[in-house]
């Protein structure tokens, strides 16, 4: 699936209203679901999902043929019934936007330390990252932002999410 991420024409300092980077997901088939995005976040799902086999993650279930639309929408999880790895996804996801806003970086064991705590606190199965995973992920998400930094207004940055064998698409 190709994943294309389009910046806004308007400057970073414009009005945040009139902001509407794009995601668009062009998929094996042909088919296309688009939608605005935060790269913060959906650059992090890409650098995850791209190191950890998580069944029933965001770019799966999207390359499974879910508009990602439907993401938007109030009651999303509960609407559409979303697997386990969908949540333990945005787990990870969101630990590391923590990590990345707050300016520090704990070590593989603290990491997972957290980790294991948000799984037991959500109701989900734990999960611990490889500490190599773990490199390899926070290098990856720094590498995609420094990409997307410079891509020009108006511009856009486009990236491959790998497929999924046609036994584990959700």
């Amino acid at each position: 699936m190709l994943l294309r991420f389009a910046k806004s024409k308007h400057p970073a300092d414009a009005n945040p209203r009139r902001r509407s980077d794009t995601l668009t997901c062009i998929r094996d088939d042909g088919s296309i679901t688009a939608s605005k995005f935060r790269a913060s976040h959906d650059l992090v799902h890409y650098a995850v999902e791209t190191e950890l086999d998580l069944p029933g993650s965001f770019y799966r279930l999207v390359a499974g043929g879910l508009d990602i639309e439907a993401f938007n929408q109030p009651g999303a999880a509960k609407r559409l019934n979303l697997p386990p790895g969908a949540g333990l996804t945005e787990i990870i996801v969101n630990l590391l936007e923590i990590e990345r806003a707050s300016f520090t970086e704990s070590d593989a064991e603290a990491f997972n330390s957290q980790l294991r705590a948000m799984c037991e606190q959500l109701g989900h199965a734990p999960l611990v990252v490889a500490a190599g995973s773990l490199a390899r992920i926070r290098a990856r998400i720094d590498e995609l932002f420094r990409a997307w930094s410079g891509v020009a207004p108006g511009g856009a940055m486009e990236l491959r999410f790998p497929p999924i064998p046609a036994e584990v698409v959700p």
